[in-house]
C-alpha cells in the first residue's frame, strides 16, 4: 500500500512540474493559432533543363523548362512529390511560359509560343498530347509572362497575352473552345492576370500598370471595387513586373462556399497583404497587411496552401523566402511572420502544397528541383520570436493598436503599440520589464 501512494505521489509531482514548464506556451490558448514552422529542406533532384514553371496535380508536382538558347522547344516531367522520381516525360514544340495542371492531375495545359504564334497545349495526366489551339499568331507585349487561371465550370481563363483576357472552353480536352472577353469591361492592355468567379459573376484582374486588383460585374459592366499599391521609385513597366497576386476563388477547388481570397505580393516595398471579395457588400476589402525590412527584388514571388497557414513570399532575386501563416482564428484575419527559409538558390519558380505539408522550388541556374517538408515531430520550435510578445501583438490589433508585423519580437512598433495602449489606460508601461503583465491587462479588457 505504501508503494502504491508512493508511486501517486511522484505521478502527481511529474504532472504539477510539467505544467509548470508548459506555462510560457500557455498564453496561446487565448487565440488558440499555432502557426506551423518553418520548412525545411528534404530533397533535391537535377533536371536535365532549365525550369521555368511549375504546378500541383493531386499526388504529383508537373515541372516545364526550356530545352536550349534560344528556346525552340520545351520538356515537361511528372515528378513524384516525395522522392522527386520521373513518372512521365514530354517535349513539346513550344517555348512554354504558363503551366496549369487540374486539381486531379487528369490533365495539363501548357502556354508557349511556337512557329504558329501564342499557342495552348493540351495534355492528358501521363502527358500524351490531346490537342492545340493557336491563340494568336503575333506573342502579344506581355506574353513573356502569361497566367492560366480555371474556372469552376471547367474553363480557362488566359491573360497577358495581346488580347489579354480569353476563355477557353476545356470540357473536351480534345476539342477546346475559345471565346474573348467583353472589351468593354477592362482596359485590356492593363490586365497581367486575371481570375473568373462563375458564382459571383465577378472577374478579378491585376490592373498592372496602375498596381491595382480590380473585381468588374460582368453581368452589369460595372467596377465594383479595387485595391491598390503605390511603388516610389520604379517606373510604370518596373512596377509592372513588381506586383504579384496569389488567388484562390470561393467557387474553387480550395475554399468552395467562402469568399475568394487575395494574397498580393508587392516587391518594390516588399509588402504582403490579404483580402477578400466580400459577396455581401460585392467589394474587395483589405484585411490586413506586413512589410519587411528587407529591400524587395524584382518580380515577387507567392504561393499559399490552401487554408493559407502556409505561405510563402519571396522573389527571384533572393535565395531567401519568408514564411508567413493566416491567424484565422482571430476577429481580424491577420497575416503572422513565421520565420525564413533559405532555398540554397535564387528561384525561378515556387509553389505550395495544398495541405501546407510541403513546398517545392525550381531554379533555372541551378537546373534542380527541390522539395522542402515540415520536421519530425519533437524538439525545439522553429518559430520566430517570444509566444508572448506574439499573443500580445495580436491583441493589442485587435484593439486597434498598431504594431506592425506580428512576428513575436518586441521592436519599435509593437513597444509604440503598447505605450499608446498603456496611455489610454492612464499607465506607463514598460514591456520589456513586464511583458505578461501587459499581456494580462489585455486579456481583462472589456
Amino acid at each position: 500500500m505504501m508503494h502504491m501512494k508512493t508511486a501517486l505521489r511522484f505521478l502527481l509531482n511529474t504532472a504539477v512540474c510539467l505544467a509548470v514548464i508548459g506555462a510560457p506556451d500557455s498564453v496561446n490558448a487565448g487565440s488558440g493559432f499555432q502557426p506551423p514552422e518553418p520548412l525545411l529542406r528534404a530533397k533535391q533532384k537535377r533536371l536535365p533543363f532549365a525550369p521555368r514553371r511549375m504546378s500541383f496535380g493531386d499526388t504529383h508536382v508537373f515541372v516545364s523548362g526550356d530545352d536550349q538558347k534560344p528556346s525552340r522547344s520545351s520538356t515537361i516531367v511528372k515528378l513524384e512529390t516525395v522522392e522527386l522520381g520521373t513518372v512521365r516525360r514530354a517535349k513539346l514544340d513550344i517555348s512554354i511560359q504558363e503551366l496549369k495542371v487540374k486539381p486531379d492531375g487528369s490533365a495539363v495545359f501548357a502556354l508557349g509560343n511556337g512557329p504558329d504564334g501564342s499557342v495552348l497545349t493540351i495534355l492528358d495526366g501521363n502527358l500524351q498530347p490531346l490537342s492545340n489551339l493557336v491563340l494568336d499568331k503575333e506573342p502579344g507585349p506581355g506574353s513573356e509572362q502569361p497566367v492560366l487561371s480555371m474556372t469552376s465550370d471547367g474553363k480557362l481563363v488566359i491573360s497577358g497575352l495581346r488580347e489579354t483576357v480569353l476563355f477557353v472552353d476545356v470540357s473536351d480536352l480534345k476539342s477546346p473552345k475559345l471565346s474573348r472577353f467583353n472589351r468593354k469591361l477592362i482596359d485590356q492592355s492593363n490586365v497581367s492576370a486575371a481570375w473568373y468567379s462563375k458564382r459571383d459573376n465577378v472577374l478579378f484582374y491585376n490592373e498592372s500598370n496602375a498596381k491595382a486588383l480590380v473585381a468588374v460585374d460582368v453581368k452589369s459592366a460595372q467596377r465594383r471595387s479595387e485595391i491598390r499599391n503605390s511603388y516610389s521609385s520604379f517606373d510604370k513597366g518596373q512596377a509592372a513586373r513588381r506586383f504579384s497576386i496569389h488567388a484562390m476563388l470561393g467557387d474553387g477547388p480550395c475554399i468552395p462556399g467562402k469568399n475568394s481570397v487575395f494574397l498580393i505580393a508587392e516587391g518594390g516595398r516588399n509588402s504582403l497583404a490579404y483580402a477578400e471579395y466580400d459577396t455581401r457588400f460585392r467589394a474587395l476589402r483589405m484585411l490586413s497587411k506586413v512589410s519587411s525590412s528587407r529591400p524587395g527584388g524584382r518580380q515577387p514571388l507567392i504561393a499559399g496552401s490552401c487554408n493559407l497557414r502556409m505561405i510563402w513570399h519571396g522573389s527571384q532575386s533572393s535565395s531567401q523566402v519568408t514564411q508567413y501563416s493566416l491567424n484565422g482564428s482571430s476577429k481580424s484575419k491577420t497575416i503572422e511572420k513565421v520565420g525564413s527559409v533559405n532555398l540554397g538558390f535564387v528561384p525561378t519558380a515556387f509553389a505550395v502544397s495544398r495541405d501546407g505539408a510541403a513546398a517545392f522550388a525550381v531554379s533555372q541556374r541551378a537546373r534542380s528541383i527541390v522539395r522542402f517538408a515540415e520536421r519530425a515531430r519533437g524538439g525545439r520550435t522553429r518559430v520566430i520570436g517570444d509566444p508572448v510578445v506574439r499573443e500580445v501583438q495580436r491583441l493589442l490589433i485587435e484593439r486597434g493598436y498598431p504594431v506592425g508585423s506580428i512576428d513575436g519580437i518586441l521592436g519599435p512598433s509593437t513597444k509604440e503599440g503598447i505605450a499608446l495602449f498603456g496611455k489610454s489606460r492612464g499607465a506607463d508601461i514598460n514591456p520589456e520589464k513586464d511583458i505578461r503583465g501587459v499581456l494580462e491587462q489585455l486579456q481583462n479588457m472589456k
